[in-house]
């Protein structure tokens, strides 16, 4: 699970500019190595990394969260701003079903590493069921793409199963802790 976790921040879908699915599949491979050497990381310099090291792993994923707590929260909305360059800066105001969602589930799995990371991720989720859901006459779905108030940035008139499926889940392990 520990492992799983931080593949999920490393793909989380906050979408830092020049990642593409090419750096999952490299990193799906680039895991699947017992050892590495690792070349200037903030975890250590130039020292072997053991991939079943639960330490790594609770770094990693502290790292990651206040990386986009630093740079993506924002206090007004409640949220985190989607589009991020890998420097920090917030490139739009748009918020994604799927970069949200993952960034919810990322946040409650490793709130045992920071306890605050867990009120983060239902305020995150607040935002999600008040801003990024909608209703007609077949039953509630999820925005796709919304701003930091919850405007549908363009008009939808498809479904896509990527933003409908498994939002649940994030919303569900909250309940969880």
């Amino acid at each position: 699970m520990k492992k799983s976790g931080v593949l999920v921040f490393l793909l989380i879908g906050i979408n830092f500019v020049g990642l593409s699915s090419a750096h999952a599949i490299s990193c799906e491979s680039f895991y699947k190595e017992s050892t590495v050497t690792a070349v200037s990381s903030p975890l250590s310099f130039n020292t072997p990394v053991v991939w079943n090291n639960s330490v790594l792993w609770n770094k990693s994923m502290t790292h990651s969260n206040d990386f986009f707590i630093r740079y993506g929260w924002d206090k007004d909305s409640k949220s985190f701003a989607s589009d991020i360059s890998s420097d920090g800066k917030v490139l739009s105001d748009k918020r994604y079903i799927i970069s949200t969602s993952r960034m919810i589930y990322g946040l409650a799995h490793s709130a045992e590493n920071n306890p605050s990371f867990l009120n983060l991720a239902k305020q995150q989720a607040q935002f999600l069921l008040g801003k990024m859901t909608a209703q007609d006459q077949n039953g509630l779905y999820f925005k796709a793409t919304v701003d930091a108030k919850g405007n549908l940035v363009a008009p939808e008139n498809q479904l896509v199963v990527n933003y409908q499926a498994c939002k649940a889940p994030e919303v569900f392990i909250l309940s969880s802790k």
